[in-house]
């Protein structure tokens, strides 16, 4: 294939890759760890990333790998064998079958100590190995010999299984089986020991007496043993299967039932007349053995009384009979069969798994515990590998292994058989081993139009890796308005924020990445944030400016006082914020978290004393976003895992616990390691995972976890799509209300789930659901869709949609808080705001008080609602019910507000400038763009440059105007004629008059009983007397002056005010109600 010519950005992007190399090698050095990361950044702009592989050359298991990895279970403990030889264990321990010199019970994979080995068993309450060298190690119960040492003690630690004698060591092995409290293993020649128990016979020896040294047995060319609670069958190389012990079933397939069968017996076919001769595999439960054959079919025969035969009757067979689908099919194209308990297991050629049995603890697959009794199929979204189950027949956990040799277990966890830290039994399958694409970039940062490359890498946990994988990666940004990807090559396009999924689908292997597209030379995307009666906006340039309600310290200024305006905090360099009850948080670019406010219940991760300035959480960092619920604290690290701190009194922690007691420690949320977005409700959390999909904890009382009921929950799940059948896939955001969950999918669909009494799930009633349903806009009764993001909080829901200017609105409304302008409560989504493109939408947390904020493309921040702490950030503390914009920007005509000229044709150029209000976007000072206009111009005119012209005697004005950004300024001109300072101008009170001459000198006359003619006396006067001013000398003394240097004046009932040049206003008169404004009411 001939290769394209490279665009020109291309080779210039390819020159400066290799510039900065040369600089890279020439200032650091390559082999120092500077110039490995710029050479990194260089390969990731020459070299796209297009996939992952694991292999030799970069894992340590497959680089040093000597067998297969394996995974067997016993009674409740489970033993795995990585590739490289080592051996891990979790689960019930008290016979020491873990080998750890301890009688403790793991919870999650904990490495044994044991190297090299190649195979492992696991029997009731003990744990065979054995090792590269042949030989074998034991640990656990030994009280019928089990462990082959030759005695019965018990061990907690591996001991070495002795030989035949009971002088040596036994070697030579190649593989080993175990049942319940028997032990098998075989030879490299194909010949079989056996040691344990043998109460019925199943060693195959012709007696029932134990043995606690291995024993040959007479069988050759043996390829595989399976053995179960009191009986064993064995598999040799021609495709025979021999049995022995109970068979009161007909458990053997022998053709007969007999309590024990001593030596051993020919299985027979499934026509019960011939020996089988074409057996592949064998797999036993507790009384029933499975068999698969070379052309790919499945047999079973014993015990039945759950199913486990898959003939859809519960008859026993001493023969074996074919396994059958849920169609009464014979089961055929089979590569792999497992039995444990009363349940069977098959695996398809096409890596279908089929399940039947037994179900009381979900340990069938498939998220229920009905019995199947036929074989079913398993939805699974991962190709299984192998599958394990314990042999508790009541109590039993199974566990399946992806090609990733990622671990996933379900069912009965009472002794930490599910490996996932906890004792919390669980019908559905958990990922134990995670496995997540992560990036060395925590997030993104970027400017529009400006591009970064970021460099994924997959990471997992404990994992039974087998062989070389190559993951195959898709690039796929969430909201392409906001940023594009091009391989690993991502572009802002516009202002916001969105995510970045990658993933491979092959594997189901999900990774994500934030991303902040700031405006330019901005580090942190705009967002305003609600408490419960105080409002948090982050500026792009980092700062924060809280305002409202600050009882307890919550707006971080140092004080208890009350704001009404915007006012900015002593912190910078913040890139995200969240608000609770009465507190703030807010996240720096350096990854650590600071609060302040009410901390009664811990959220402040320090103690439970409130805070008037914010302080530091301890012990917590690389943290990405931050989210908060009434009085818990959330935070969402760059590995994808999440930590609680505060009060988790519905499980809200996720981390198996509920309590009502004030945590100031993070605490791990469990089961969740992949997550990319997080959003807090007053006591639930919801979480979006890197592969769409939605986990939540806490408070469910209104059904806002969306798991079809009613439960609180301590441990994390995921939400269930529509039907209530399976988990919700899709998602690309999720936001909470107080009671409720909101969603957006990858297509923009939205729906809703939980708390609808007020209507905040746009359904058109006020009926709840424990089931996610789609959200209704009111025009068409139909589902919301294309929409970009969605914000909940209270009883309210604001969703802003792709493309299109303005917000839908539902929910409740007493105070107007849905920018709508009445207080009337909607059912469906409203179209609002239709004037402005929204790029952010918050409101605060009060249900019955609330107010709402919206923050356009522009910066502005507009605001509606309650506003009795000053909340609205206009300055004052009126409720209002038609949005304010807060910005106030503002023509600043301060040098020339008022501009005296003489006579006609005097000139004056007017001086301004304009002043930015608050917005959140740029601190750019304004470009001014004014146009000017007289309002009289017999008096003065102005050019289109604002110089003023005089054309007559008396007062007008110039009007500025910036029409693009809708403020006005006034400027007062007086035409004062011939050597005259100011505007002659005539006023009345009730009962006087006061005069202002172009001198400026001031002039009353008439009634004067309350001293309102300021004229030192309280005489009336019945012609003009110049008015005097009390001036108070250096001394303390004072004496009265004319005034001369008045430029306005104006008139009360009884009182009188007057302007003086220097800007001072002075006061004379009737003052009962402090009309003179000196504090006082004391006349004058």
């Amino acid at each position: 294939m001939k290769r394209k010519s490279e665009s020109r950005q291309e080779r210039k992007m390819i020159i400066g890759a290799v510039a900065m190399l040369i600089i890279a090698t020439l200032l650091f050095g390559l082999a120092t760890e500077p110039g490995m990361n710029l050479m990194q950044k260089v390969k990731n702009a020459v070299m796209p990333k297009t996939s992952i592989t694991i292999s030799a050359a970069n894992n340590e298991t497959l680089k040093n790998k000597i067998t297969e990895a394996k995974l067997v279970a016993g009674y409740n403990h489970f033993i795995a064998l990585t590739a490289d030889g080592k051996v891990y264990g979790w689960g019930y321990n008290g016979y020491g079958q873990l080998g750890l010199n301890n009688t403790t019970s793991y919870k999650e994979p904990t490495y044994l100590g044991i190297d090299n080995a190649i195979d492992v068993a696991a029997g009731g309450n003990y744990t065979i190995v054995l090792k590269q060298d042949g030989t074998l190690w034991a640990t656990g119960n030994n009280e019928n010999g089990e462990l082959g040492i030759n005695n019965t003690a018990t061990q907690k630690t591996f001991v070495q299984v002795v030989d035949e004698q009971g002088t040596g060591k036994l070697s030579n092995i190649k593989s080993i089986s175990a049942g319940a409290n028997t032990t098998y293993a075989i030879t490299t020649t194909g010949e079989m020991y056996g040691w344990g128990y043998n109460g019925y016979g199943q060693l195959g020896i012709g007696d029932t007496a134990n043995r606690i040294k291995p024993t040959k047995s007479n069988l050759q060319k043996i390829k595989q043993i399976a053995a179960n609670e009191y009986s064993t069958i064995a598999l040799t190389e021609d495709g025979e299967i021999y049995g022995a012990g109970y068979n009161t079933e007909g458990e053997l397939g022998l053709g007969y039932n007999q309590e024990k069968v001593l030596k051993w017996g020919k299985v027979k076919d499934p026509n019960g007349t011939d020996d089988i001769s074409n057996a592949t595999q064998i797999a036993t439960g507790r009384y029933h053995i499975v068999v698969l054959t070379n052309n790919g079919k499945v047999y079973s025969a014993g015990y039945n009384n759950v199913y486990q035969l898959a003939d859809g009757t519960t008859t026993y067979k001493n023969v074996l009979a074919p396994m059958k689908d849920n169609s009464d099919n014979e089961m055929t194209n089979i590569k792999n069969i497992y039995a444990s308990g009363y349940c069977s297991y098959v695996l398809t050629n096409n890596n279908e798994v089929y399940a039947v049995g037994y179900n009381n603890y979900g340990q069938q697959f498939q998220n229920n515990t009905a019995t199947n009794t036929k074989l079913t199929k398993i939805k699974t979204d991962v190709e299984i590998t192998s599958i394990a189950v314990t042999t508790s027949q009541e109590y039993q956990a199974a566990a399946y292994v992806d090609t990733l040799g990622r671990i996933y277990t379900v069912g009965y966890n009472g002794n930490g058989e599910l490996g996932n830290t906890t004792t919390t039994s669980s019908t559905i399958a958990y990922n134990i081993s995670d496995g997540k694409i992560l990036t060395d970039e925590s997030l993104v940062n970027i400017e529009q139009g400006t591009s970064s490359y970021i460099n994924p890498r997959y990471e997992s946990k404990f994992t039974l890796l087998n062989n070389e994988v190559t993951m195959n990666l898709k690039y796929e940004s969430l909201d392409t308005s906001i940023a594009t990807v091009s391989g690993n090559k991502i572009t802002g396009v516009g202002i916001g924020t969105t995510h970045i999924r990658i993933s491979d689908d092959t594997n189901k292997v999900y990774g994500s990445i934030k991303v902040n597209v700031n405006v330019q030379g901005g580090i942190a995307q705009p967002k305003v944030v609600g408490g419960q009666n105080h409002f948090v906006a982050l500026k792009s340039d980092g700062t924060v400016w809280t305002y409202g309600y600050n009882g307890n310290g919550q707006l971080g200024l140092g004080d208890t006082t009350n704001r009404t305006e915007p006012t900015k905090v002593n912190i910078e360099n913040v890139i995200d914020i969240t608000a609770g009850y009465q507190y703030t948080a807010i996240l720096k670019n350096d990854g650590t978290v600071w609060t302040t406010g009410y901390s009664g219940y811990g959220t402040s991760g320090i103690d439970t004393k409130p805070s008037k300035e914010f302080r530091q959480v301890p012990n917590l960092t690389d943290v990405i976003e931050i989210s908060s619920g009434s009085n818990t604290m959330h935070a969402l690290k760059k590995d994808g895992t999440v930590w609680s701190w505060g009060i988790s009194e519905y499980g809200e922690f996720g981390n198996n616990t509920a309590s009502s007691s004030a945590i100031i420690t993070p605490y791990k949320m469990l089961r969740t390691e992949n997550i990319m977005q997080i959003s807090s409700g007053e006591s639930h959390i919801a979480m979006l995972a890197a592969d769409g999909t939605i986990w939540g904890a806490g408070r469910n009382t209104e059904g806002q976890l969306g798991l079809v009921d009613t439960s609180n929950r301590v441990m994390p799940q995921q939400m269930l799509n529509t039907e209530g059948t399976d988990k919700l896939r899709g998602i690309k955001q999720v936001s909470c209300g107080m009671y409720n969950t909101v969603l957006v999918t990858d297509k923009g669909d939205t729906y809703g789930v939980g708390y609808n009494y007020y209507g905040g799930l746009a359904t058109g009633n006020t009926t709840g659901t424990s089931k996610p349903v789609p959200m209704l806009e009111e025009t068409t009764g139909t589902q919301l869709k294309n929409i970009k993001n969605i914000t909940s909080n209270a009883y309210l829901t604001i969703a802003v949609k792709n493309d299109e200017k303005g917000i839908y609105v539902t929910g409740y409304a007493n105070n107007a808080q849905d920018f709508t302008k009445n207080a009337t409560t909607k059912t469906k989504f409203v179209k609002t705001q239709e004037d402005k493109k929204i790029l952010s939408v918050g409101m605060t947390r009060s249900g019955s008080t609330q107010t709402s904020a919206i923050i356009d493309e522009t910066g502005k921040i507009w605001t509606v609602g309650n506003n009795a702490y000053g909340q609205m950030g206009n300055g004052t503390t009126e409720s209002l019910t038609r949005p304010w914009c807060i910005q106030d920007n503002k023509i600043d005509i301060s040098k020339n507000n008022t501009i005296n000229l003489q006579v006609q044709g005097d000139k004056k150029q007017i001086q301004y400038s304009e002043i930015l209000g608050f917005n959140v976007l740029t601190n750019n000072p304004l470009t001014p763009n004014v146009t000017f206009r007289t309002l009289d111009s017999n008096i003065a005119t102005v050019s289109n440059t604002g110089i003023v012209t005089a054309q007559g005697t008396g007062t007008t004005y110039i009007e500025l105007k910036d029409e693009q950004k809708e403020i006005i300024a006034k400027i007062k001109i007086n035409v004062n004629g011939k050597g005259n300072e100011t505007a002659a101008k005539i006023v009345g009170g009730t009962y006087h008059f006061v005069a202002l001459k172009g001198n400026g000198t001031v002039w009353t006359w008439g009634y004067n009983a309350n001293g309102e003619l300021g004229v030192g006396d309280n005489t009336n006067k019945t012609k003009p007397t110049q008015a005097i001013a009390e001036v108070e000398q250096s001394d303390g003394s004072k004496i009265d002056q004319k005034i001369e240097d008045a430029i306005d004046i104006a008139a009360g009932a009884n009182h009188t005010l007057i302007l003086r040049k220097d800007g001072t206003v002075w006061a004379t008169g009737y003052n009962n109600k402090g009309q003179l404004g000196d504090g006082t009411t004391n006349m004058y």
